[in-house]
Formats: structure tokens, C-alpha cells, sequence
């Protein structure tokens, strides 16, 4: 009832949406609707519209209205079935100046096209359906296209809406980019670019949507942006959702379930539905992660083991679906690979010893990487290091353990062979778009068999000032053993 009270207002007051800015257009008519009348908005035609919420007033169902390049201030309520076509999305701007009621707000309809325009400054404050840039309410079959929201709260919000489409559309610095509410089922997410955004597509209580070919990251940009960077989450009562063909690439947590007592967003969750899906299971391809830790021995594209879904504080025990299927690179995105690793170390060493190894590269694209190490014994793992996080909106700080560098930058490793022998050392780089390098090889000698590992004092390698951290969990390092960093 609250809603309705509100709309009836909103409308009354005719929701001046003016022009501050149009570029002179010729009178010509550049859009034309087949199935209905087309109203045009801004531009010289004679009969042409300043306002769009008056034109949209105007307009019948199965009407288009056009609107030429400007940035247009205020907001606008749709009810009826109406196509929006802005003439280009870049530079057909609506501002909603920071209004308490979202931008674009459409209501008990169905049948809405939106497309072509960039939808900014929603407001700062209030629930999704108060701080949207579009936000659909009660509304079937509405589809939102080719358009940039930037700078919004949340960038599209659906509550209580099914069969919508929202694809090919770019969201910057928006704190929450797609948010289906109560309801909402039978949606399709796709082909969007998600940049910088805390977080991507979050699923609250809705079922049967399909999310595929969605592109999230966040660049090094920090502005808009905490520790707790989120690409998908599904939330409470959310069930029977697929998700697949999605990038999910330097996100902080590339997937998340909201868990049982968990308020890292502000509120209490409880654990997801039933039947989610990371995977298409007709394609048998799930989604690419950028922090995805297998190998894929067969060159199929996908890796050799699932990638684990895990709620926000990793615990095992709430593990729910993992994807079945990862994909080995990012979609639609082509990178040139790292160049081939230089590693360096002792090359004869006792055995049982732990000794340190580095490894370096550079890549092309500048993109970070991370280092794949295969000791020559049997073993294998991923370089890492340490680092403090600090943890803002009043969550505490913390040491992380991180598997990517930037380019240039050196991992150092450190490893104990058991047994006598000859190794060879083997490690390549993978970028954050999973395109590797070649194999950067290091010969090393054990001459004798390891007896008795005795205590021996602590020596420092010059690669690694005793005045910094390790690059390694402390954890791996025990006191009875030696880390060396010389040719013996």
C-alpha cells in the first residue's frame, strides 16, 4: 500500500525529467516504431518533447519514445508498456540527482524495453527499490539493454518480477549491480560487464534464473571499493539457479553464500536453496575463476577437479555445490601469455634441508600472475606470500595468504627434497586470465640420503632481508630444519 501512496504522489507531481544540455538535431525522424506510435524527446522536431516523463504520460501501449543525446535531470515512473530508446548511451544521460525513489522505477507492467542511455546517481541512502538506478517491481518481461548504470547504489533491482532479461548492459562504481528480490525467478542475466563494483549479481529468495556470459572484475582502482569485493552471491532461499560461462576475475571472493549467522553485508543470512547450479550440466561447462587452483592434464578447457563453493569465512562443513566444470580461461577475453619464468637457487643441497628458490617474470599485458611449482619429486603447488589486510567498515584486520603478483615481482619458495637424487625443478605462470607461460626448468642434485634432521641456526637469504616477513606461511617452516639459501 505504501508503494502505491507513493506512486500516486510521484505521478501527480509529473516528475519533471528536463534536458540540461541537447545537441541541435535536423527535424528528421532518425526511429521509427512498426507497431506503434514513436514520441520523440529532445532534439528540433516541432512537435518533439523537453521532458520524458511527460512524454512517457503521453504515450499509449506499444509506443517508443526516442530520446536525443542530453543529460536529462530527475526521475521517471513507467506503468505501462512502452519501449525507451536513448540515441546514444554514452551521452543520453538521466541523472537522478541523488533522488529517495531510484531513477527509473517500473511498476505493475509488463512488456518494458529500456536500452541506449546511462542511468547514474540514484540515491545514497534507503533499500534497493528506494536507491536503484532501474528498479522493477511487479513487472514481467521487461528487458534492459545497452545501457552503462554508473555511480548508482544498486544498479538494478528486481522484487517480485519474473521473465525478465537484462544483457549487454556495463555497471561502474555501483555498490550492488543486479539485485533479484523476493520472487523474482525465471530471469535471464547476461553478456553484462561488471567493473569495480563491491557487489556483482546477488540473489535473494529467487528461482530458475539463468546467469551466463557476465564479465566481473575490478581493475586496481580502489575508489568504491572494500576488502569484502563479492562477483556472485547467492543468498537465502535462493534455489535452482544456473550460473555458468561467467569471468569472475580479481574479485575478493569470486562466488559466496550467505551462511547462517553471517552479517559481513549488514544482515543475517541463511543458507541457499536447493539445486543451484556453477555449471551449465547440457554443456558441461561451469565458470571461469581466476583463483581456480587445478590443472587440466587432458587440454579440454576444463580443469582436472572442481572448483568448491565455500560460505564467506571458508568454513568446510558448509560447502555447498561446487562447480563441476571450471573453465581454464576467461571467455571472450584474449591476453597474451607471461613471458617464461627465471628461477634461481641452490643447486646442490643436503637432503631434508629446506632451501629458498625464486621465481620471476614479466608480463606482456602487465597483468598479475601467479607461479606453478612441480619440485621434480612428486610434488607439486602454487607459490604465495603473505600479506596484511586491513579490514575496514569495522571488521578486523588480518594476514592473508595471496597467490598472485604483479609482474616483476619475485616469489620466493622454499623446499625440502628427502632422498638422494637428481630433480628438476619445473615452474610456469598463469595470468589472471589463465594463459600460461612455457616451463622454466632448474637442475639440482641431493647426493645423499636424508638420516636425522638436526636443529641448525637460522640463516637469512640475501634475496630476503631478515627485517621482512616471509613470503610463506609461518606454518611450513618448522624449527627443526634448516632454510638455506647458498649452493653448498
Amino acid at each position: 500500500m505504501k508503494k502505491i501512496i507513493i506512486s500516486v504522489i510521484i505521478v501527480g507531481l509529473l516528475l519533471n525529467v528536463t534536458p540540461i544540455s541537447a545537441s541541435i538535431k535536423k527535424s528528421s525522424l532518425p526511429f521509427r516504431n512498426k507497431s506503434g506510435n514513436t514520441l520523440y524527446v529532445g532534439g528540433t522536431g516541432p512537435e518533439n518533447y523537453s521532458n520524458i516523463q511527460v512524454a512517457i504520460d503521453a504515450a499509449s501501449n506499444g509506443d517508443t519514445i526516442f530520446v536525443y543525446n542530453g543529460t536529462y535531470y530527475g526521475h521517471l515512473i513507467i506503468t505501462k508498456t512502452i519501449t525507451l530508446v536513448g540515441e546514444d548511451k554514452d551521452t543520453t544521460i538521466i541523472d537522478g540527482e541523488q533522488y529517495y525513489g531510484g531513477v527509473i522505477r517500473i511498476f505493475y507492467t509488463s512488456g518494458v524495453n529500456i536500452t541506449g542511455f546511462t542511468i547514474k546517481n540514484s540515491s545514497i541512502a534507503g533499500e534497493e527499490r528506494s536507491i536503484s538506478g532501474i528498479y522493477i517491481d511487479h513487472s514481467n518481461y521487461v528487458l534492459i539493454s545497452g545501457c552503462k548504470l554508473f555511480e548508482d547504489t544498486c544498479g538494478i533491482a528486481l522484487d517480485y518480477s519474473e521473465n525478465n532479461t537484462i544483457k549487454f548492459n556495463k555497471f561502474i562504481k555501483v555498490y550492488t549491480d543486479l539485485h533479484l528480490w523476493h520472487g523474482s525467478n525465471n530471469n535471464v542475466i547476461s553478456d553484462n560487464e561488471i567493473c569495480n563494483n563491491l557487489v556483482g549479481i546477488d540473489i535473494y529468495r529467487g528461482s530458475n534464473n539463468v546467469i551466463f556470459n557476465n564479465n566481473m572484475y575490478r581493475t586496481n582502482q580502489t575508489e568504491y571499493i572494500d576488502d569484502y569485493v563479492i562477483g556472485i552471491r547467492l543468498g537465502e532461499g535462493a534455489s535452482y539457479n544456473t550460473v555458468y560461462h561467467n569471468n569472475l576475475i580479481n574479485n575478493k571472493i569470486g562466488k559466496y553464500y550467505a551462511m547462517a549467522n553471517n552479517a559481513v553485508e549488514g544482515w543475517i543470512g541463511q543458507p541457499p536453496g536447493d539445486g543451484n547450479l556453477w555449471y551449465n550440466p547440457v554443456l558441461k561447462e561451469g565458470n571461469y575463476y581466476d583463483d581456480y587452483l587445478g590443472m587440466d592434464e587432458d587440454g579440454d578447457g576444463i580443469g582436472d577437479t572442481p572448483h568448491n563453493v565455500y560460505d564467506y569465512y571458508n568454513v568446510p562443513e558448509n560447502e555447498t555445490n561446487p562447480d563441476l566444470y571450471p573453465l581454464m580461461r576467461a571467455r571472450g577475453i584474449q591476453s597474451n601469455p607471461p613471458n617464461k619464468p627465471t628461477i634461481d637457487g641452490p643447486r646442490q643441497i643436503k637432503a631434508g634441508t629446506l632451501y629458498n628458490y625464486t621465481a620471476v617474470t614479466t608480463d606482456p599485458d602487465e597483468d598479475k600472475v601467479r607461479y606453478f611449482y612441480d619440485w621434480g619429486d612428486g610434488n607439486t603447488e602454487w607459490g604465495q606470500m603473505l600479506t596484511w589486510v586491513n579490514g575496514g567498515w569495522g571488521h578486523p584486520s588480518y594476514w592473508a595468504v595471496l597467490f598472485f603478483f604483479s609482474s616483476g615481482e619475485i616469489n620466493i619458495e622454499d623446499y625440502a627434497w628427502q632422498k638422494k637424487g637428481d630433480y628438476t625443478i619445473k615452474v610456469k605462470a598463469r595470468d589472471i586470465y589463465g594463459y600460461e607461460s612455457d616451463w622454466a626448468t632448474l637442475p639440482i642434485t641431493v647426493p645423499l640420503e636424508h638420516q636425522n634432521i638436526q636443529s641448525h641456526p637460522q640463516s637469512t637469504p640475501q634475496s630476503q632481508p631478515s627485517s621482512q616477513p616471509s613470503s610463506k606461511p609461518i606454518s611450513k617452516t618448522t624449527t627443526q630444519q634448516t632454510i638455506v639459501g647458498s649452493t653448498i
